[in-house]
């Protein structure tokens, strides 16, 4: 078997992908969701991170506007609405584009000192993309592979982790 051959090329091949903000998969059952029975779904694990950057963001601009730290929440809102445009670079989904324009409400509100309306857009930015981004784990499929997840060739042998 050439699996201990094929292990610095596996490497070295991750390595320069992770350098140059590529990672290739093997492509396979398990590996990519099917794009009929997902509704968004990030296209490389860079994705997932925007995803939880995007909701941590707009939970602690929340808290931070709880706390009365305005500066904070903007800082916040404008990290969210980050993360939120490189989805959306990945993804077209006018539920993004509805998260993005209420985040630009809450700035508004923020800067116009009106703290009830940011909270409200908070809210709805908060439950609106939980449920976007629920939508990429459908039923039927497997979540993409993480570092150290184990890798198996079409045979079903173990390669290695990622």
């Amino acid at each position: 078997m050439t699996i201990a051959s094929t292990r610095p090329l596996l490497w070295a091949s991750f390595a320069f992908g992770t350098l140059a903000g590529v990672s290739a998969i093997p492509s396979g059952s398990g590996w990519a969701a099917d794009p009929a029975t997902v509704a968004y779904a990030p296209a490389n694990p860079s994705g997932m991170s925007n995803q939880n950057t995007a909701l941590d963001s707009v939970a602690q601009a929340r808290m931070a506007l709880k706390h009365r730290q305005a500066r904070d929440a903007l800082e916040q809102i404008e990290r969210a609405e980050r993360a939120l445009l490189n989805i959306r670079q990945i993804h077209q989904d006018s539920r993004i584009d509805d998260a993005l324009q209420r985040l630009a409400m809450a700035r508004a509100a923020l800067n116009a000192n009106d703290m009830a309306t940011v909270d409200q857009q908070l809210a709805a930015v908060s439950e609106g993309l939980a449920t976007t981004f629920a939508s990429a784990t459908a039923t039927g499929t497997a979540p993409s592979p993480t570092i150290g997840d184990a890798i198996y060739d079409a045979s079903g042998q173990e390669i290695g982790p990622v």
